[in-house]
């Protein structure tokens, strides 16, 4: 039986420019939390001193990776975080040698994004790179931080410039700035409490402004997506588990199973250590069926109004991740919500430059590059159009267990 996950806590992808504060923006914000130990603070700055550098607020996070008793939990990709009101947790820490395939694996199940740009050096390839790839990824929202407003004196005029110019760019690509805000990660400006150094912004703190955002808003559809993860035997019930996408799901509730397209209706729920009457968006299930038909991992469980989508033939668009061309001959894994499936490249319709946001004229796609591709499979696929269901449209491609795109 399930045990749903109580620590099911908004999760949060921060991007930006290499050296524009990501790490010292979450050092500074779990010291100013709390979340930081004051002795370990102490012993870090000492040993910058002792070595003879400044204490940089990204400091705190190398030590955490070091030592793990400090009441957060992180790994290379996790840092748990509580406010006040409710707990958090980045899904991409900061500083890996491949960030931007790290960032994807975040960015896709990321519930908030928060895009920090160096208010001094400006707007930067990167910067317009990985906003884009939130774009595509699905996220139509951003939080955005200046950060490093001490080195500008704290220039509201230099601020609204460089905003300006960031909301155009995002707006081009269908982005909107959810809120824009001034910081100083390394003196603390506007992260948990209101600066003394900008009186010109009327704005809240980022805690507050964390705080103050709603998760669900974006995730909640009608129509059901039931991703099938596993079979369980449980004495003589045969339960399906699974993660519901969108929609609700309860007893008497009737679904279509996909790619078989027969239709059941839910019997039980199976959900530790009692189950509710409905479940909904992110809840993890459990459910026995009120008739024997056959259902596999990869199958998806849906409504009968509006059921996703049957193709082996499809268009889509790609972050390809390889040093390697794509080769079209080539057979390359596949693996779209629970389901794995072997799959080709036929075309290539278009390279699109991120920089620029216009096509490229070369035919190879490099790494990093971002491509609209035809995409054919042996097997029905089940899937949603990407601008109907964005959680059951994304997908991974692999080339001898190595993500390509």
């Amino acid at each position: 039986m399930i045990q749903n996950n109580d620590f099911d806590v908004p999760k949060i992808v921060i991007v930006g420019h290499v050296d524009h504060g990501k790490s010292s923006f979450i050092g500074r914000l779990l010291y100013d939390i709390g979340e930081i130990q004051k002795e370990k603070f102490g012993e870090l700055k000492k040993a910058s001193k002792k070595r003879g550098e400044e204490f940089e607020f990204a400091f705190l996070l190398d030590a955490l990776q070091d030592e793990r008793d400090q009441g957060i939990t992180i790994d290379t990709t996790r840092i748990f975080f509580k406010t006040k009101k409710r707990k958090y947790v980045f899904i991409d820490a900061p500083g890996h040698k491949e960030f931007i395939r790290n960032m994807i694996t975040g960015a896709a199940s990321a519930d908030i994004a928060i895009l920090i740009v160096d208010v001094k050096d400006g707007i930067k390839q990167q910067t317009k790179k990985h906003s884009y790839l939130l774009k595509l990824l699905g996220i139509e929202k951003v939080i955005t931080l200046y950060n490093k407003m001490d080195k500008i004196s704290y220039s509201e005029s230099k601020f609204l410039n460089i905003k300006a110019e960031l909301d155009e760019f995002l707006s081009n690509i269908g982005i909107e700035s959810y809120t824009s805000l001034p910081i100083s990660s390394k003196k603390g400006d506007n992260i948990v409490s209101l600066s003394k150094n900008m009186r010109w912004y009327h704005g809240q703190s980022f805690v507050e402004i964390l705080d103050g955002y709603k998760i669900q808003e974006n995730n909640k559809s009608e129509f059901i997506r039931f991703p099938v993860q596993d079979i369980y035997k449980l004495g003589d019930k045969r339960v399906i588990v699974g993660r519901i996408e969108s929609g609700k799901i309860k007893s008497g509730t009737k679904l279509i199973f996909l790619p078989s397209n027969e239709s059941v209706f839910v019997k039980t729920l199976e959900v530790w250590p009692k189950a509710k009457k409905e479940y909904e968006v992110g809840d993890c299930i459990g459910i026995t069926l009120s008739d024997e038909i056959f259902v596999d991992k990869g199958n998806m469980g849906s409504d009968l109004e509006r059921p996703p989508k049957l193709t082996n033939r499809f268009e889509s668009r790609v972050f390809w991740l390889s040093k390697s061309k794509i080769l079209f001959n080539k057979k390359y894994l596949m693996k779209i919500n629970t389901g794995e499936y072997e799959v080709s490249i036929n075309k290539i319709k278009k390279i699109i430059d991120v920089e620029s946001l216009t096509e490229k004229t070369k035919i190879n796609v490099q790494k990093n590059d971002i491509c609209e591709v035809v995409i054919h499979s042996s097997e029905l696929i089940p899937m949603d159009d990407y601008s109907f269901n964005k959680s059951t449209s994304r997908f991974c491609l692999l080339d001898e267990k190595e993500i390509v795109a």
